[in-house]
């Protein structure tokens, strides 16, 4: 009786430890943006801070020449833009820390371990457009 008990401790721990892990408050947050740019101007976008995922470019814009996620000199997270040469009109990018396939599950980025549970977070996807005109002051 004592041995089936324990094992049902054990059991018990185990099933409360795995609920908790399910239980994240995850958000989706899908800001847009618009800059209007002057041609062959590079824009540089610094991204949010509250997430520790990773950023990924899941729209590519069509009129790059520098389309780039990086660091800048003080850590933060950047993407930056410059259309190609003398380009004027519109383009359009998408940055993500949500995966195109996601399944209902949060995705594991670098600098989260796969099999640990973790803080309240928030996924993004982001929209940029921008107006490339070389009438912009």
């Amino acid at each position: 009786m004592k041995k089936s008990f324990k094992v049902f401790m054990m059991l018990s721990v185990v099933a409360i430890f795995l609920a908790s892990c399910n239980k994240k408050t995850e958000t989706l947050l899908t800001p847009s943006y618009t800059y209007h740019i002057k041609a062959n101007e590079t824009y540089t976008f610094t991204l949010p801070t509250n997430t520790d995922d990773e950023f990924v470019i899941t729209t590519n814009p069509t009129h790059a020449l520098v389309n780039v996620l990086g660091l800048d000199s003080a850590g933060n997270k950047i993407y930056t833009y410059t259309p190609i040469l003398d380009y004027t009109g519109t383009d359009h990018v998408v940055l993500s820390t949500v995966e195109e396939t996601h399944t209902g599950k949060k995705p594991h980025g670098p600098n989260r371990p796969k099999g640990t549970c973790h803080a309240e977070e928030n996924d993004y996807i982001i929209t940029i457009d921008f107006v490339i005109d070389p009438n912009v002051k």
